[in-house]
């Protein structure tokens, strides 16, 4: 998710009085963290995977699930018992969006080992129990990535009533209802970009520039606009907008220039919270002005620099992808990125396209496999990567759903749907309560997950 602090919000008017504020100090400390951080160099690759669990309440008398906005509470109690009391826990559980979430990850690092691989599946494994033991009765973990009921009355326990202003990714895909209905989306990608969109329509282009200083071209949330490597510069062919000032000042500062373009162009936005305890900070070993900023632009990857004063190096996020139903779905994604960036690097290839362009590549897989067959890789590795290798050719090939192909053929044939796009109460429940023993292994779905060997432990 990002930067999430505790504290009081600003009102927005308040906020944007301390907008130059927060840029002013967020260049500080990212020129901070980047003198110390620049020369380091040949780390070994360390890798991890986040998962967004929704806390949910099943009401099997009157064939209803909810949300639990419980997230808080349990938190508390899985940090208690777990990296509190044990620094080398397995696990690592941070708050997310909503009180009803929770986001649960490794608890150290995974390294450089191919047998590592056999790992994934058995801690997110671990993660869903861990988590499951302190729910109470009735409720369960689900990991999807848009309920479907939400924002409909009711849809949270305890039930929140709303008191509105009147002013007012294509294998993964797994998200395709919204507020109760039907949609004719598959992933979460373009919902999630409207709903923070937050540019005036000046900044849209709609109005001549008065009161703000650019044109925007994309919500906060959509793809990366530049490369930062200077072997894809070439393909940076869509226009940038940039605070030139910044963009001067971290140049000056001795910031390669296409990380320069890219902090300056992240930017260009307003901060969208700032707290009244965090606005005056350590910009030597504070980071958080930087963050308010950097972590709002979700972008399809993201580019992190060290915090400061941590052991930790420079890191990308892989961030474009829907969370899956279930932990050999997901699983399989997390190895599958992180084996395509280990070939990327060993067979020097080239996959980058002009950013004006859309494209697609077909044939990774066949590469992936040339690759492990020139490595030392145990059977038991070998079979847990072809396993999900497996999952995922058959999903492009269409022979297996995708999630939210089969969410919609779920609902489709459910006697209660009238055609209407309608998601009833009864056809949400009836859905929850399949995905979650898909989820859990007490029901089989061979449409949606073939027959993989279960290697989990």
């Amino acid at each position: 998710m990002g930067l999430l602090t505790q504290g009081s919000p600003l009102n927005w008017e308040e906020t944007k009085n301390y907008a130059d504020h927060v840029r002013k100090h967020g260049i500080i400390q990212f020129l901070n963290i980047y003198n110390k951080a620049k020369d380091r160099q040949n780390d070994d690759l360390k890798w991890g995977d986040e998962v967004e669990y929704m806390l949910v309440a099943m009401d099997h008398n009157n064939h209803k699930v909810r949300l639990v906005l419980s997230g808080g509470d349990v938190l508390h109690s899985l940090q208690e018992k777990g990296e509190n009391t044990n620094p080398n826990h397995p696990t690592l559980w941070r708050p997310e969006y909503g009180s009803y979430m929770i986001e649960g990850t490794p608890g150290q690092p995974y390294g450089g080992t191919m047998s590592e691989f056999n790992t994934v599946e058995d801690n997110m494994g671990k993660r869903r129990r861990e988590a499951s033991s302190l729910l109470k009765e009735n409720q369960t973990l689900c990991t999807i990535t848009a309920f479907p009921r939400l924002g409909c009355p009711g849809f949270t326990f305890p039930e929140f009533d709303p008191k509105p202003v009147e002013e007012g990714m294509a294998l993964s895909a797994a998200s395709p209802f919204y507020r109760g209905y039907v949609s004719d989306n598959d992933c979460r990608w373009g919902v999630i970009s409207a709903s923070v969109d937050d540019r005036t329509r000046e900044e849209r282009g709609l109005e001549p520039l008065k009161h703000n200083k650019y044109r925007i071209s994309k919500s906060r949330y959509d793809s990366i606009d530049s490369y930062l490597s200077s072997c894809g510069e070439k393909y940076n062919d869509i226009e940038l907008t940039i605070d030139e000032e910044i963009n001067k000042q971290l140049l000056e500062a001795g910031v390669d220039r296409l990380v320069a373009q890219h902090v300056a162009h992240l930017f260009i936005r307003d901060p969208l919270l700032v707290l009244e305890e965090t606005i005056h900070q350590d910009d030597e070993n504070e980071s958080e002005h930087f963050e308010s900023i950097q972590s709002s632009n979700w972008q399809t990857m993201r580019f992190k620099p060290p915090p400061p004063n941590s052991d930790i190096g420079w890191r990308v996020e892989f961030r474009p992808m829907d969370v899956q139903l279930t932990d050999f779905e997901n699983s399989a994604y997390v190895v599958f990125v992180v084996l395509l960036t280990r070939v990327i690097l060993s067979y020097k290839l080239d996959f980058l396209i002009p950013l004006s362009k859309e494209g697609v590549f077909h044939g990774l897989i066949p590469i992936l496999n040339c690759y492990l067959e020139n490595m030392e890789v145990d059977v038991e590795t070998r079979c847990t990567i072809l396993n999900y290798f497996k999952l995922i050719k058959k999903r492009a090939s269409g022979e297996l759903m995708t999630m939210a192909r089969w969410m919609r053929e779920f609902v489709a044939n459910h006697p209660e749907y009238k055609q209407d796009s309608v998601i009833t109460d009864k056809i949400n429940y009836d859905l929850i309560v399949k995905c979650d023993q898909i989820a859990n292994g007490a029901a089989r779905c061979p449409e949606l997950l073939g027959d993989p060997v279960n290697r989990a432990k």
